[in-house]
Formats: C-alpha cells, structure tokens, sequence
C-alpha cells in the first residue's frame, strides 16, 4: 500500500521554498451544503515526525476511519508551522457558482494561515487545480497535482483537516 509522503514538499524545501503548503477542499461535488478548503504547511523538520513510528496515518481522508482522522487532525495541528480553514457557503455557492465558491473557500483558508504565519506562503501544493487570484502566489508558485492527497503529506493534511 501506498501512502503520500514528503518528496514534493523536500524537493520544495531543497530548492529554497521555506513556506511550502498543501490544500484542499471538501464538498465541491456534493449535492448539498457548503465547500470548505483547507490549507497546511509544515516546517522540514516534519521529516522526522512523519517517519516515526508513533506518527498518525496521514493519507487520503476517505481511506481513513473516523478515529484515524481524529487522532490525525490533532497531530496535524499540533505539528504543522500554519493551517488555516475556508468556507463558501451554500448561498455563495447558489449566488456565484461552485467554482468560485471553491475559490473563495481556498483564499479564505490561505488568508487565515498567512495572517497566523504573517508572511506570505512560498509555495502551494494543491489537489487537482489552480486558484487564481491569491495574493502573493502566482500560477509559477501553485502545482496542482491530480489526487494529490494520495501523493503529498501536506495536501492529505489538509484534507484531513
């Protein structure tokens, strides 16, 4: 079984990136309710972490049971150097549409994560596609990455989260 880990993010780190950040959302093909994204980053020392017995799964949420996304939230959170939640709720979703919902969502959580931080997120991982439109982190600092919770620790962070 494969599990995401950290080249990307050590690839990042390597090349110079110091803020380096997974996200996600949740509820974007839903029938009904909000879109919330999520956002995380975490220093490279969370090498040591992940690779030590006594770590939590981190892994696509939905291969995870309730208790495991539990315990993981709190690893998460506890460990990460930011994170931070976005929502588009279900009136922007009927006024604007999903997509920008989405995004609306996504730059919510970035703006919560960078105040916390204050400063700007090097670089942004994220499961799928650009978000436009976020201050500081143009296209050339975003990889999107198709199921990038299964490939990235930092992304199925955030959708942990």
């Amino acid at each position: 079984m494969r599990f995401p880990n950290l080249s990307l993010e050590n690839i990042l780190w390597d090349k110079g990136f110091s803020i380096v950040a997974g996200a996600d959302e949740v509820g974007r093909g839903s029938f009904a309710g909000p879109v919330v994204s999520a956002v995380v980053a975490f220093s490279k020392s969370i090498n040591q972490l992940v690779n030590n017995s006594n770590s939590p799964r981190i892994d696509d949420s939905k291969k995870l049971t309730t208790k495991q996304r539990e315990i993981a939230d709190k690893w998460i959170k506890e460990n990460s150097i930011a994170w931070g939640i976005g929502v588009g709720s279900v009136t922007l979703i009927n006024h604007a549409g999903i997509v920008k919902a989405t995004n609306f969502a996504f730059r919510s959580a970035i703006k919560l994560m960078t105040k916390s931080l204050d400063r700007r997120i090097d670089y942004l991982l994220i499961d799928a596609f650009y978000i436009p439109y976020i201050g500081g982190i143009r296209r050339s600092k975003q990889k999107p990455i198709i199921r990038g919770d299964e490939k990235s620790v930092s992304i199925a962070s955030a959708a942990i989260l």
